[in-house]
């Protein structure tokens, strides 16, 4: 069964994934430049994501050392859905199928971001 902490932690990354699509469509219609919109948004949603996960799902407290642990699980899960997806891309399915690829990576992701931010970030105690 799946625990409590990663349901919230999902739905927090699925609000957060929202968010981000609204910002970077708003930023569009503001600057036409894709890059400086993604770039703003991602950075807008690393924020956004730790404080929601801090509060919702780890039912934890802020700190700046918690906060940095927490942008090395975000840079550890960006290397494990670019290594994923582009594995399977390239070499699984012979430069067929990037979306698949794609969404396979970003859950990786996702679970190598959870069981990272559970056991390192926000163990108990502290």
């Amino acid at each position: 069964m799946l625990s409590k902490p990663f349901i919230r932690f999902v739905i927090v990354g699925l609000f957060v994934l929202f968010v981000e699509n609204i910002t970077v469509w708003l930023l569009m219609q503001i600057l036409d430049n894709f890059l400086v919109a993604r770039t703003i948004s991602t950075l807008l949603a690393i924020v956004q994501s730790y404080v929601l996960n801090t509060k919702y799902s780890f039912l934890s407290t802020h700190n700046l050392s918690r906060f940095v642990s927490y942008l090395s699980g975000v840079t550890l899960s960006i290397g494990v859905t670019y290594f994923v997806s582009l594995s399977l891309y390239y070499i699984v399915f012979s430069s067929s199928y990037p979306l698949l690829a794609t969404n396979v990576g970003a859950v990786a992701a996702a679970l190598a971001n959870f069981f990272y931010q559970r056991n390192i970030t926000f163990k108990r105690g502290s």
